[in-house]
């Protein structure tokens, strides 16, 4: 939420767009939720609690964890593209490829923002 009410703050208004950021603290928050959540596996057990370890176990627990954690990647990338970071489009797919036949393809990173107001960033310069 604070990503979203950072935008806000700067822009004036919400773009869909930074909700991406929004997911993936949401993502990296909740993985690193589960993995602390495995520390109280016997308390949880012994009083009848219900937790992600307890229902599937500590291997499983750490495996939704682990997706948790590959989602919030993701989420990181799709701004990239989203917003047209440049440079950080080049280097991300270096990194993620986008698929063949499907995925995310070069021109969206290329593409030209022109809402007719400035990015948050350009503040900065």
């Amino acid at each position: 939420m604070a990503s979203a009410a950072a935008w806000i703050a700067i822009r004036g208004s919400l773009d869909p767009r930074i909700l991406w950021l929004t997911a993936a603290v949401t993502f990296w928050t909740a993985g690193f939720d589960v993995i602390y959540a495995c520390q109280d596996y016997e308390f949880d057990s012994v009083e009848g609690l219900f937790s992600l370890p307890r229902r599937l176990g500590l291997a499983g627990a750490l495996r939704v964890a682990r997706l948790f954690h590959v989602l919030m990647v993701a989420c990181l990338l799709a701004p990239v593209y989203s917003l047209g970071l440049g440079a950080l489009t080049r280097i991300s797919h270096r990194l993620a490829p986008p698929a063949r036949g499907g995925g995310v393809s070069p021109e969206i990173g290329s593409a030209q923002i022109n809402s007719g107001t400035p990015e948050p960033w350009s503040m900065l310069r």
